[in-house]
């Protein structure tokens, strides 16, 4: 679905795709430059700059860059210079809903910046 956002004479299209629900067993997403739009699979087409798990939900998302050893446990709050960040959701062991809230500062280009946020549930 394609969203046209108007301001005055500024015009954006913002292209919306539903994903599913993280599984229980946990999962890792991967936001970094991909030309793959499958909303199936959890490769998302940002660059990043750096990420920060919200308060709330620390004990269970961790944020990884790609020059992590294997063995890491994961950052709350990370900066990367390859645009690359690995958001790992743990196991839902207690299987109870949760939400939680990954702010991440995105670069479209070499000049122009921007803040989103990530809804993970």
């Amino acid at each position: 679905m394609y969203l046209t956002l108007k301001t005055g004479n500024l015009e954006k299209e913002v292209h919306i795709r539903q994903r599913k629900v993280v599984p229980a067993a946990g999962s890792t997403l991967q936001l970094m430059p991909t030309e793959n739009s499958n909303s199936e699979v959890y490769e998302i087409n940002y660059f990043c700059l750096t990420g920060e798990v919200d308060e709330s939900a620390k004990n269970w998302i961790r944020l990884y860059s790609s020059v992590m050893p294997e063995e890491h446990t994961g950052e709350e709050r990370i900066i990367v210079e390859d645009g690359k960040i690995y958001i790992k959701v743990l196991p839902n062991i207690e299987a109870d809903s949760r939400n939680g809230i990954v702010h991440l500062t995105t670069m479209a280009s070499s000049v122009k910046t921007a803040n989103f946020i990530k809804m993970i549930s």
